[in-house]
Order: structure tokens, then C-alpha cells, then sequence
């Protein structure tokens, strides 16, 4: 996917322009908006106030697991990664983490 021309070349039509206004919410509210300008000259505008995995809109536990399997599984395989779920789920309090630092250094 990184390694795809088309995507270096929509990356390199991307212009990031910063909105006071938006800005000066940061960080109680991560206001975005995206503006998408047509070949044709017309424009596409979203905006969001609430996006997901901010302070006003946090992941969900299932979110939190999905995107660690994302990030984690290729690192250290499924099975290690699944058993690393499990023990941060079991985590109680002050108990020690050092049952899942073991697991993670291998």
C-alpha cells in the first residue's frame, strides 16, 4: 500500500492549511474539516467535530483490541498478540505488568 505510486500521487496533491478558529478548540475538541477539490473545479466539504478516537468520542475496548492486532500481529504474531490482549484486560489497579512485558520481549 505505501509502496503504490497512486497513492504517493494523491499524497503529493495534499495541502494542509491550519484554521485558527479550529485550532484554538484544541485540545477539549479536535474540530476537522477536509476540502476536496474536483478536476471539474467543483468541491466536496466535510466537517467534523467530534471525531472518533478523541477525547469526546473514545474507542471502544473491541476498537482498542482491532487496532493493537493491527499494529502488533506482524511484529509478534496473532497468537502472542491475542495473549497480550488478555493479560492488559486482566489488569487490575497497581498489579505489575511484568507478565506482559515478558511476553512481549520474547
Amino acid at each position: 500500500f505505501i509502496t503504490d505510486p497512486k497513492v504517493h500521487d494523491l499524497a503529493a496533491r495534499v495541502v494542509v492549511e491550519e484554521d485558527p478558529e479550529m485550532s484554538a478548540r484544541f485540545p477539549a475538541e479536535w474540530p476537522l474539516e477536509v476540502v476536496i477539490r474536483m478536476r471539474d473545479g467543483s468541491t466536496r466539504t466535510r466537517r467534523i467535530d467530534k471525531v472518533k478516537w478523541s477525547n469526546q468520542r473514545p474507542p471502544s475496548w473491541d476498537e482498542l483490541v482491532e487496532k493493537f492486532h493491527a499494529e502488533v500481529d506482524p511484529a509478534i504474531g496473532a497468537a502472542k498478540a491475542s495473549q497480550a490482549v488478555d493479560i492488559i484486560a486482566g489488569i487490575k489497579g497497581d498489579e505489575a505488568i511484568s507478565p506482559l512485558m515478558t511476553l512481549l520481549r520474547g
